[in-house]
């Protein structure tokens, strides 16, 4: 199992959707499976945690 982080300063949803599903993409484009993914929000700041093989 395989993590990344993606984090970003909030700007909007829309902005950080569009952003997280451009790495999620480009993980998928590299043959990799993604498992899960959790969400953190805290302050101006957006992350998520992708767990993928």
């Amino acid at each position: 199992m395989l993590t990344k982080l993606f984090s970003t300063r909030f700007k909007s949803d829309e902005y950080f959707e569009s952003e997280l599903n451009k790495v999620l993409e480009d993980l998928q484009n590299q043959d990799h499976e993604i498992v899960d993914v959790k969400f953190n929000r805290w302050a101006r700041h957006l992350s998520a945690l992708i767990l993928y093989k």
